[in-house]
């Protein structure tokens, strides 16, 4: 069987879309992907009610890890599936996950259930970007996929800077179980404006085992295997499971010999694994969002040991989502311009002297805060986009959607660095301390650069 999606299922393109309907596609990719970010941080208003309900520790962390690991193995996965059985089909359905995850979330009577509720959830958001990039892809001709990216990005990073102030009120007004259900509504309004917005896919079914073939189940397990073991082990930090980091070579080295001797059909394309520019993307994004994460969640601990009241702090973090907007614009002009390598050094650069601010001396904390928060807003619209620009382009038509299940594998990784690295050097001055660590990671970026396309889908 070839090393194709289309070996199992054929999407017939459709007519070129009227300006209108762009539009109206661009705004239903940008609602879907945004529900990520509405439901992870939504909830970080919640805990301490839920803490309250749910007495113990270990109940409050996975209602949280319960929702990055779903989402983690849902994205590669849900990206295979979108290539398969359509992008469309996979976004709905993930849609109507999260409005049911949402819901059982607000019903739940026990703490087992409101984890499984938030796995639900979790599952439901992690597979919108996935299923975005392959609509994205399959429209190229007529649709410009960098504004797309640069859309979705405003727009997700908007909602989840908006979350937790959204989920604080509606909690106030009607309490944790109506604003806990909040996505299922979102999710919906989304669901409608993707169905509008997208004609129904056409395709030819070849019947299920063609399909068993192609899902390569085997290495699918093997790999979500493997993704486990890291994320858990990151959660454990810092008393860690070293048996979980021990497992993790072997089960990679299962997953490679089962992709390269013996999968009909690889779960990754030895097309994706063979092309340097999309695995160094995903090196990048990996080394970026560690970055990238460990400064964003340092600052409000950094404000908040040095007992800055809350209002403040939500003040000084409000200038990140502002300023996120302009980056991506900015992000969509310089690479339509001069191209991916400028973009991805300005960003790095950007994130370089986002951490040198808490080393200048003489400033207020506010005014390291807000400087950092903007200075943040460079690489998340630059690097952000520059990234996603060269996945859209390189990643073969056939498997875009998964390519993008392993940029969002990547960027959760990185999210379980950062809040690893956090739990081992936090304290009053945890700011500072990341601040080197950060310029490296800044610094590796900018170097990595070169190594970028001049151009996204360049060679």
């Amino acid at each position: 069987m070839p090393d194709s999606a289309t070996a199992f299922l054929t999407i017939r393109g459709e007519l070129a879309p009227s300006r209108r309907k762009r539009t109206s596609l661009l705004v239903a990719l940008a609602s879907a992907t945004a529900l990520h970010g509405l439901s992870s941080a939504l909830i970080a208003a919640l805990l301490p009610v839920l803490q309250q309900q749910y007495p113990g520790r270990a109940t409050t962390t996975w209602i949280t890890g319960a929702f990055f690991l779903a989402a983690a193995l849902a994205a590669p996965t849900g990206g295979r599936l979108a290539d398969l059985l359509g992008a469309r089909r996979v976004a709905v359905s993930g849609l109507v996950l999260v409005a049911a995850g949402s819901v059982l979330a607000a019903l739940a009577l026990t703490p087992v259930w409101l984890v499984a509720a938030r796995a639900l959830t979790g599952v439901g958001t992690a597979v919108q970007y996935p299923a975005a990039l392959g609509l994205l892809r399959r429209r190229a001709s007529t649709v410009d996929a960098t504004a797309g990216l640069a859309l979705v990005a405003v727009v997700s990073e908007v909602a989840f800077a908006a979350a937790p102030s959204v989920g604080a009120a509606v909690m106030q007004w009607a309490g944790w179980r109506v604003a806990i259900a909040v996505p299922s509504l979102c999710a919906v309004v989304a669901a409608v404006l993707l169905l509008l917005a997208t004609g129904r896919e056409r395709t030819v079914w070849t019947g299920w085992r063609s399909l068993v073939i192609a899902l390569d189940l085997p290495g699918m397990a093997l790999f979500c295997a493997a993704v486990i073991m890291v994320v858990t082990f990151l959660i454990t930090v810092p008393q860690p499971q070293w048996l979980l980091l021990a497992v993790f070579p072997v089960l990679a080295v299962a997953f490679g010999v089962w992709e390269r001797r013996f999968a009909p059909v690889p779960f990754l394309s030895p097309r994706v694994v063979a092309d340097r520019h999309l695995v160094l993307t995903l090196a990048r994004t990996l080394v970026f969002y560690s970055c990238f994460y460990a400064a964003f969640y340092a600052l409000p601990l950094w404000l908040a040991a040095h007992a800055v009241p809350a209002g403040r702090i939500a003040l000084a973090m409000l200038s990140l989502p502002v300023a996120v907007g302009g980056a991506c614009l900015l992000a969509h002009r310089v690479i339509r311009r001069v191209g991916v390598r400028v973009a991805l050094g300005i960003g790095a650069f950007g994130l370089l002297l986002a951490a040198a601010v808490p080393l200048v001396p003489n400033l207020s904390r506010l005014q390291v805060a807000v400087g950092v928060a903007v200075l943040l807003a460079v690489p998340a619209g630059l690097v952000n986009i520059a990234n996603q620009s060269v996945l859209l382009q390189a990643a073969p038509v056939a498997h875009t959607a998964a390519v993008g299940g392993m940029y969002r594998v990547a960027q959760f990784v990185g999210g379980g660095v950062a809040a690893a690295v956090l739990q081992v050097t936090g304290g009053e001055d945890v700011l500072p301390r990341l601040s080197p660590l950060i310029m490296a990671g800044a610094a590796i970026l900018i170097v990595a650069s070169v190594l970028a396309p001049s151009r996204a889908g360049g060679r």
